[in-house]
């Protein structure tokens, strides 16, 4: 791969970032300044965004553009955004249940996941195809 730059989001991002959720069929009424964003040869390969939920963090959404899956993008991102955290969790689809495990996430339960995270999933007409899972890495466990 060529050159690989994590970096915060500008808002000069914003439409860049809309065109990639938007092909994951993922909410584009986003702030770009909220993300973690990937870039390869000038292009936007990857964005990932860290949410707080009462004192805990997680990633959501994570999203790699098609055409730079399976090179290391979202490894590049999650490995950048738990810089300084004791703990990252995520819900993770069925299909990236995988990818968080090689990176050290672990299942944990439902009942750790906000309630919030909980009724989305149990609201999605593609819950039973997404196969969610509640999933936690820990600074401590990865060491």
């Amino acid at each position: 791969m060529t050159e690989l730059c994590v970096r915060r989001g500008v808002e000069s991002d914003l439409h860049a970032l809309q065109q990639l959720l938007s092909s994951h069929q993922m909410e584009t009424e986003v702030d770009p300044t909220e993300f973690w964003l990937a870039d390869v040869e000038g292009c936007l390969a990857g964005a990932a965004r860290l949410e707080w939920e009462g004192g805990l963090a997680y990633l959501r959404p994570i999203a790699v553009d098609h055409r730079w899956q399976a090179r290391g993008i979202g490894r590049a991102l999650v490995e950048q955004i738990v810089v300084g955290l004791p703990q990252l969790n995520v819900v993770a689809r069925g299909e990236a249940v995988g990818f968080y495990a090689r990176l050290g996430f672990v299942p944990a339960s439902w009942e750790q996941a906000p309630g919030r995270y909980r009724q989305e999933c149990a609201d999605c007409p593609d819950y039973p195809a997404c196969g969610p899972r509640p999933m936690v890495w820990d600074r401590s466990a990865a060491s």
